[in-house]
């Protein structure tokens, strides 16, 4: 009797921990147990009724958000650190997320992946977009500014400056002049995100088709 008791509460408790969850809603894919360097990272707990708190095994800053929201800063100190679900002094879940940096910021004239574009193609969609090119995490970054020319054999155009990810109508009435061959450069493009501060992202060099 005994033994059938502790299996039953054995299966209960397996089943209320199955039921908690703790997810990074700041990633496209919340499920996998990454936390970023320099950003927020947006935790929500749910399948807890109880008053609780959450906790840091490597000494990351927690901020309460809402009832089940949490934004965590993390120390680069360890590889790894173990966010904790605790009520009334017992550890009721437990998770372990992968500590990672964003490294490279990558910024695109719209949709173009390519080194060479066709002007028809530039100018359908005349704006720069960023995207992370080795985490998931899904900044809500934008672009404050960036500079453009453009060089044709001998012949460079003087510099053209946007405020915005938009090309600035110079720029496109530029791109319109220009035969095959030549080349357009973006630079010193800068971006900013709500919970960090702004940083350089890589040049683009884009060559008419």
């Amino acid at each position: 009797m005994q033994k059938t008791l502790g299996l039953l509460l054995l299966v209960l408790s397996l089943q209320i921990h199955a039921q908690i969850s703790i997810t990074n809603q700041s990633l496209t894919k919340p499920d996998v147990a990454h936390l970023y360097l320099g950003v927020t990272n947006k935790i929500v707990v749910s399948g807890v009724a109880s008053q609780y708190t959450l906790t840091s095994s490597a000494g990351s800053t927690i901020n309460k958000d809402t009832a089940n929201q949490f934004l965590v800063s993390i120390k680069f100190n360890n590889a790894y650190d173990t966010l904790k679900i605790v009520a009334k002094g017992k550890v009721l879940y437990q998770k372990v997320f992968l500590l990672k940096r964003i490294y490279n910021v990558i910024a695109t004239i719209g949709n173009i992946k390519t080194q060479q574009a066709s002007k028809a193609e530039i100018l359908l969609q005349p704006f720069l977009i960023l995207s992370f090119n080795d985490a998931l995490y899904k900044m809500p970054m934008r672009i404050t500014g960036f500079t453009f020319m453009s060089k044709s054999g001998n012949t460079t155009t003087p510099e053209l400056k946007a405020n915005g990810p938009q090309l600035t109508p110079d720029m496109i009435d530029c791109i319109k002049s220009l035969k095959s061959g030549a080349v357009i450069y973006f630079d010193n493009i800068v971006a900013i995100a709500p919970d960090s501060p702004g940083r350089s992202v890589r040049s683009i060099q884009l060559t008419i088709r």
